[in-house]
């Protein structure tokens, strides 16, 4: 474990515990986020011809009109 992470756990072991699930399950969330896109930068790596794929078929969605504009707004 990382000296960081150690640290965190170690201050995070003096909150309430109510407060200490709060952080365990964001904690979580994000570890299980890094560890999605992990594997999908994975199977991408392996498989060019899949992100190839995905790209062409997304450009003949837009040039069909099957697409709506992003609206920055929303992110």
């Amino acid at each position: 474990m990382s000296t960081l992470l150690q640290e965190a756990i170690e201050r995070a072991q003096a909150l309430p515990q109510d407060e200490q699930q709060r952080l365990g399950a964001l904690f979580l969330a994000e570890v299980e986020q890094a560890l999605a896109d992990a594997a999908f930068d994975a199977l991408i790596d392996s498989r060019p011809d899949v992100l190839a794929k995905m790209s062409a078929q997304a450009l003949a969605e837009a040039r069909a009109g099957l697409s709506e504009p992003l609206d920055p707004d929303l992110w």
